[in-house]
C-alpha cells in the first residue's frame, strides 16, 4: 500500500489518500493518516480497500499537492549513524512539495537522506517513508522532509 496526505482541491483541507495506477484516491473516512496508522495493519488494509472502492475524489498523481505523509504530535526522534539521536520539533516537518527556507546568512544546506519508520499504538511497524534532514553547515537542523508516500512492508 502507498499512502499520502494531500491538499484536497475540493475544500483545501489535508486528507489521506491511496496511490494506485497513477492516481490518488481520497480516503472517505473521517480519520487522518496518523489515526489510521495507530490502528495497525489490518485497519490500514481495510481503509485502503475503502479508498479504492469509494473514493471521495480521484486526482492524477502528478497534479496532487502532497503534504508530509504525517506530522507527529510529539518530537520526532532521528537516529543517525555515528551521531547522537536528535529530537526534532513537529513544526520542522515538511512535505516533498513544501520548500525549505534558508536561514538568514546561510547560502547552502546540508542534506542527510534516510528512512523513517512509523509504528501503530501497539508498537507494530506499519509504514516507511523517505526522510531528508536539512541542516546548516554549522549542524543546526532547519527542517526534515518526509515523503512523498508512506509505504507498507509489501511495497518494499
Amino acid at each position: 500500500m502507498r499512502w499520502v496526505t494531500y491538499l484536497s482541491p475540493s475544500g483545501g483541507e489535508q486528507r489521506p489518500g491511496v496511490v494506485d495506477d497513477g492516481c490518488v484516491f481520497g480516503y472517505p473516512g473521517p480519520e487522518d493518516l496518523p489515526q489510521l496508522l495507530a490502528k495497525g495493519t489490518a485497519a490500514l488494509r481495510e481503509a485502503h480497500r475503502q479508498a479504492l472502492a469509494e473514493p471521495v475524489e480521484i486526482i492524477v498523481e502528478f497534479e496532487t499537492r502532497l503534504c508530509a505523509p504525517l506530522v507527529p504530535e510529539r518530537p520526532l526522534t532521528v537516529v543517525r549513524v555515528e551521531a547522537d539521536p536528535l529530537a526534532l520539533h513537529p513544526a520542522l516537518v515538511r512535505g516533498t512539495d513544501d520548500g525549505v527556507l534558508l536561514p538568514p546568512g546561510t547560502g547552502v544546506l546540508d542534506a542527510e537522506v534516510g528512512v523513517a519508520a512509523f509504528a501503530s499504538s501497539t508498537g507494530e511497524v506499519v509504514g516507511y517513508t523517505l526522510a531528508c534532514l536539512w541542516s546548516t553547515p554549522q549542524r543546526k537542523t532547519v527542517a526534515v522532509t518526509l515523503g512523498p508516500a508512506l509505504v507498507t512492508e509489501e511495497e518494499l
